[in-house]
């Protein structure tokens, strides 16, 4: 994959374009990873965005992508104490 190639490569803000892009087609994984960074990341192209982690993660896990089932719970606590457990 294309995004995952840039990551690699240091190029964040392309990657993340990439991303983006993915996502919005429907890939259940790179809507993960969109709502990883958003809870993990803040000047790597992506600020810290709770809301739009829960929708990411959301949208992921219901196509069945493990990772965001996993990790979806955690967007909604309050207190955000959860956030370390991202995968």
């Amino acid at each position: 994959m294309l995004d995952h190639v840039l990551d690699q490569q240091g190029r964040a803000a392309e990657a993340l374009n990439e991303y983006r892009r993915a996502a919005k087609l429907g890939d259940a994984w790179s809507q993960s990873v969109l709502g990883r960074r958003h809870i993990h990341l803040q000047g790597n192209g992506v600020e810290r965005d709770f809301v739009e982690t829960g929708q990411w993660l959301s949208q992921a896990a219901g196509a069945g992508q493990t990772e965001a089932r996993r990790n979806a719970p955690c967007a909604d606590t309050p207190n955000r104490t959860c956030a370390g457990s991202f995968e």
